[in-house]
């Protein structure tokens, strides 16, 4: 009886030790297959940190500490183009372009006018959003014949993100000296995280003008119009070259008669101011005259006469 009971304890025994190295075994085979799926998995590439900006309207997504460009967000460009067209109607074609920015939801920021009846210029410039930038230059074009026609394209995209993310530290650090002067105890400590203070805030606004001026040249496209006009033949004598004639004539004989008594004016002017020189010269040249004829007369007389 009791050999049977040490039998059946045993049994039970080696049972149990079977299944412990058993479980064992898969645990470290888990282990292992798991280490070796982390060294065949490829990196995980890190987390984008995404920097929030209050002058901005958009955030911006870049990349962690390698410097790179951001692996997402929007391009940031600069667009401006400068066209020549000919027209032959120049008041009619600037009517036209104004309807044109207001459509696109721009404005002309300048314009300029010269020239005479037939050879009048005009220079327009407008400013409008970069997305209607395309359609508008495709639209302007088609109000005259194409003599120019240049466009300018500008990546400031790493630019845009360092300004912004230059503001966004800027900003934490405004907030944390803003803390630490409520703890401040002493006048001293006041004075001086109000002095860091004011240097960060004059970096915060310097940076924060140079952002908006950069937003604006992104968000809004420049297109300068040079404008000439050349009117069509007309296909029917109209004498319109005979109009004012009789005026032109007169003011043509006007301009001529003022410039003939101006050059008059300054001959005798001329004249009047060369009058003190004239006496000099003259007073200097009458001796001379008298001295040279001396010379003269001295020199023939002293001649020998020739033997007949």
């Amino acid at each position: 009886m009791l050999k049977r009971k040490t039998g059946i304890i045993i049994c039970i025994l080696a049972v149990l030790i079977l299944i412990a190295g058993c479980g064992r075994v898969r645990q470290e085979e888990t282990a292992d297959n798991a280490g070796t799926d982390r060294m065949m998995r490829p990196p995980a590439a890190p987390e984008p940190v995404i920097l929030h900006s209050k002058e901005a309207d958009n955030s911006v997504i870049i990349r962690p500490p390698d410097g790179g460009l951001p692996s997402q967000g929007k391009q940031r460009l600069i667009r401006n183009a400068d066209v020549t067209l000919e027209v032959p109607a120049l008041a009619a074609v600037l009517t036209n372009l104004e309807q044109l920015a207001r459509e696109a939801g721009g404005l002309i920021t300048n314009s300029s006018f010269s020239g005479l009846e037939q050879q009048r210029r005009a220079s327009v410039t407008v400013r409008l959003p970069e997305a209607a930038f395309d359609g508008f230059l495709l639209e302007a074009e088609k109000l005259g014949k194409v003599v120019t026609r240049q466009t300018y394209t500008s990546d400031v995209t790493r630019q845009y993100i360092d300004l912004e993310a230059r503001i966004s530290n800027l900003q934490r650090q405004e907030q944390r000296l803003l803390s630490i002067l409520e703890q401040a105890k002493t006048v001293k400590e006041i004075l001086d995280i109000e002095r860091e203070l004011e240097r960060v805030r004059g970096q915060l606004e310097s940076l924060t003008g140079e952002f908006r001026y950069l937003r604006d040249q992104v968000e809004f496209a420049t297109v300068n119009v040079h404008l000439t006009e050349t009117p069509a033949a007309s296909p029917v004598i109209t004498g319109a070259g005979l109009r004012g004639v009789w005026r032109r004539g007169l003011l043509g004989l006007t301009a001529s008669v003022n410039s003939l008594l101006a050059g008059l004016g300054s001959a005798v002017v001329f004249l009047l101011t060369a009058i003190p020189y004239l006496l000099i010269l003259a007073s200097a040249g009458v001796p001379a005259a008298v001295l040279v004829r001396r010379l003269y007369r001295r020199r023939k007389f002293a001649a020998p006469t020739p033997d007949k």
